[in-house]
């Protein structure tokens, strides 16, 4: 919490510093804003380091989290990649073309499967 404190305490200061230069000289006004993003982003790496030199995780806690995150990412993923096989299934192996003529009494006697594990049968009602 301190570290987190000192941190926003320290980007805020080289805010005010650089509004401060800016309005000093306003001619370097656009180095000033280039300049500022990389410093926040050097300053919060090393609060980050400074941070894991506190904690010092043990390499196997060190290793195990983005594992971790590396799992939960595969199991969020895991739906999405099996509708994109299906959809390419799907677009593939097309069961009837455009222009395909079935006759209506042919189908009557049989159950029409929208999907493995829904099919449709002469009375209309899912059937598993």
């Amino acid at each position: 919490m301190i570290l987190i404190g000192a941190t926003l305490t320290l980007l805020r200061w080289l805010r005010g510093l650089l509004n401060g230069l800016e309005k000093h000289n306003p001619r370097p006004r656009f180095l000033l804003h280039q300049i500022e993003p990389p410093l926040r982003i050097a300053i919060w790496f090393a609060a980050l380091l400074i941070s894991a030199e506190i904690l010092a995780p043990s390499r196997d806690a060190f290793l195990a989290t983005p594992v971790r995150r590396l799992w939960q990412i595969g199991l969020g993923l895991q739906e999405l990649i099996k509708n994109l096989i299906d959809g390419m299934v799907v677009i593939v192996d097309r069961p009837y073309q455009i222009g395909d003529k079935r006759p209506w009494n042919a189908c009557l006697d049989q159950s029409v499967c929208v999907r493995p594990s829904l099919c449709f049968s002469n009375e209309n009602r899912p059937s598993t």
